[in-house]
């Protein structure tokens, strides 16, 4: 009878992700929790990138050198460095895969392409993110320590101080507390990450829009990503349901969509909260040109939460993943300053995934991690 009798040692916080974080709900419903049986350390993954003005003649607040290959211009709304522009710092060894001396894997190709696991269709488009020779930015250009700038580009010798807080919040678990597993899927799957065309010149701004999808198979090509197991799903076939689903995507991002191929029925819809405040200071939580909240899918079984009753997913159903992204182009193609190289793309090493949170259907009393 004892409610962490089951409980995992270890847990995974990741729902809203991103800038979102700050403005994203973060909370289940009634019922439901992530347990854990007394935790002893916290391990932060934390992704930063220094982008503030440090000149104090930013309109924007953030700095105003941008390398060549950056998708932006120095004045945008957003700063292009947060799309980590592989700028002439790096040394991109395109034979050997490198990137000053790492190697740099890819994931557009992958074991399971075309069957339940899902289409390998970063490498059909042959999107730019998917090889050394194609490659301008992204996470690979962002590994701790690298300056954005190009070489000839004077990085700013003054010194900025961050600091980083997270709070918890927790009560004592009852047994009226199920523990809520993560399951996690995304459109780019095995790669991680994929760069957005630019529309055509010319193209109607209702119409630019570039449009991933994806699919699979529920038992096949859905995930956990916990540190200690994969999806338990039930051994007598059973089906999962879920309570929570917080999608994560990028600048560009204009909604993400998740499906049941066999019913077609939306599981969920999600469209980012943008900030409309621009400036250097006072808008905190509301920066133009910044997602600041991507509002997740909630469902519930107390009738006091007023949420619709948890979505049942089982092993064989057809799931899909849409992601739709503003493809317009930021930086001007004309601009002497930009990398001809980079002229038909929007956006790099954009995200669509979905981070979630399920229980069992059914109770499974031989359940432990």
């Amino acid at each position: 009878d004892d409610p962490l009798g089951t409980a995992p040692t270890a847990q995974f916080f990741s729902e809203g992700n991103g800038n979102e974080h700050r403005l994203s709900y973060h909370g289940y419903p009634r019922g439901y929790a992530q347990l854990i049986r007394s935790p002893e350390a916290f391990a932060p993954g934390i992704m930063f990138i220094n982008t503030k003005d440090v000149s104090g003649t930013s309109p924007t607040g953030h700095g105003t050198i941008v390398p060549r290959v950056a998708l932006a211009g120095a004045n945008a709304d957003y700063s292009a460095l947060l799309e980590c522009p592989c700028g002439t710092r790096r040394h991109m060894d395109v034979a050997h895969s490198t990137i000053d001396g790492v190697k740099a894997g890819f994931g557009c190709e992958f074991s399971g392409a075309g069957t339940g696991v899902g289409r390998a269709m970063l490498k059909r488009q042959n999107n730019t993110a998917c090889s050394m020779t194609t490659l301008h930015g992204g996470s690979k250009c962002c590994d701790n320590g690298m300056v954005l700038l190009d070489k000839d580009q004077e990085q700013p010798e003054q010194v900025s101080t961050f600091y980083y807080k997270q709070r918890f919040y927790f009560e004592e678990a009852t047994k009226a507390h199920s523990n809520l597993f993560r399951v996690y899927w995304q459109a780019e799957l095995k790669n991680n990450e994929y760069d957005v065309p630019a529309c055509p010149p010319g193209t109607a701004p209702d119409a630019c829009v570039f449009v991933l999808t994806n699919e699979g198979v529920a038992r096949d090509t859905l995930w956990s990503a916990d540190p200690t197991a994969q999806i338990p799903w039930p051994k007598d076939g059973g089906a999962i349901k879920l309570i929570y689903a917080g999608g994560h995507c990028h600048v560009g991002c204009l909604s993400l969509d998740l499906i049941n191929l066999d019913t077609g029925a939306t599981i969920c819809h999600q469209e980012p909260v943008r900030g409309t405040r621009l400036g250097p200071g006072g808008n905190a939580m509301d920066e133009r040109g910044y997602t600041v909240a991507i509002p997740p899918c909630l469902w519930g079984e107390d009738p006091s939460d007023q949420l619709p009753p948890p979505v049942v997913v089982r092993p064989g159903d057809r799931l899909q993943i849409i992601a739709r992204y503003n493809a317009t182009r930021m930086r001007s193609r004309r601009d002497p300053a930009a990398d001809p190289a980079t002229v038909d793309i929007a956006h790099y090493g954009v995200m669509s995934m979905y981070q979630m949170r399920a229980a069992f259907a059914s109770p499974q009393p031989d359940f432990h991690i």
